[in-house]
């Protein structure tokens, strides 16, 4: 259940593999099932680049904004997340995917983020 009016944003939750192929950049799709048309919202895709842009995990996960959504007074009901491919035919390869966390706006994960040293 979600909290009325209450910003949320979808997080992919994932690794790469060792070898990777055509995982640059992907489109993210949220949207609320009984209110937006599936048409409609893939034309508002957002671009998520997974292999640049990820933030590690303490639990040695990484994960990506793929989008936000509002839970605007009424719109309550099933929330749908999707990830596609862009119209390139290329083959995709390398992506472990865990889940996708749903979490109020500006919230960190539950799982303590690692201290990372370059």
């Amino acid at each position: 259940m979600l909290s009325p009016t209450t910003d949320y944003a979808a997080y992919l939750v994932f690794k790469l593999a060792a070898i990777t192929d055509g995982l640059n950049y992907a489109n993210s799709i949220i949207r609320f099932v009984n209110y937006e048309c599936a048409f409609e919202t893939e034309k508002q895709a957002n671009t998520v680049k997974l292999a640049t842009l990820p933030n590690m995990r303490g639990d040695g996960w990484m994960e990506v904004e793929l989008g936000y959504f509002n839970t605007k007074e009424g719109s309550d009901g099933p929330v749908e997340a999707r990830l596609l491919k862009l119209k390139s035919l290329d083959y995709k390869g390398g992506l472990i995917i865990e889940g996708i966390e749903f979490r109020p706006k500006g919230t960190t994960s539950a799982v303590v983020v690692a201290d990372l040293e370059f």
